[in-house]
């Protein structure tokens, strides 16, 4: 990955409806170099997808919250599969931390959080306790790193692989 790479990965980050002419004007690279590049970093596996970024305050999920679970050892694996499966769970983290695994869920509202979600996720087997701490503001939310600060190594010759994007 080189600075023509970054650029588009960094242009493509804050605007991905951006159309490869628009790009090639922002950036001073032939549309066709765009396209090329594009496609080469879709199929490395850099650009996963392309998704709309949604206000879910205005979809009516007005509750973000982070609940740190503690779990038995050696259950992360099937823990980690079930809470996936539950429909407000939007990202489960598996931790080396004072709890095992983190995840984040958005509610409509506190009774939903409690009620429905935090109960639910305690009738998984094998978690052992729980600590929720709700969102009170989110000063910033990003997609991933910017592209100016990717290593240079790619994962091919790092040795390293990435789980599917779900």
């Amino acid at each position: 990955m080189d600075d023509v790479d970054r650029r588009i990965l960094d242009a493509l980050r804050k605007d991905a409806r951006k159309s490869f002419l628009a790009l090639s004007k922002e950036l001073g690279i032939s549309d066709a170099t765009i396209h090329k590049r594009v496609g080469k970093l879709e199929r490395a596996g850099v650009i996963l997808g392309y998704a709309a970024k949604l206000d879910p305050e205005l979809l009516g999920y007005g509750v973000t919250a982070l609940i740190e679970l503690r779990i038995k050892p050696g259950t992360a694996g099937p823990v980690g599969e079930a809470l996936a499966r539950i429909p407000n769970v939007l990202d489960v983290f598996e931790l080396h931390s004072h709890c095992d695994i983190l995840v984040k869920v958005q509610t409509r509202d506190l009774r939903e959080l409690r009620d429905e979600l935090v109960d639910r996720i305690m009738l998984i087997p094998d978690i052992v306790s729980r600590e929720t701490c709700v969102v009170l503001n989110v000063v910033k939310s990003s997609p991933g790193p910017p592209p100016s600060h990717h290593r240079d190594r790619s994962l091919a010759e790092s040795g390293a692989s990435r789980p599917e994007a779900t």
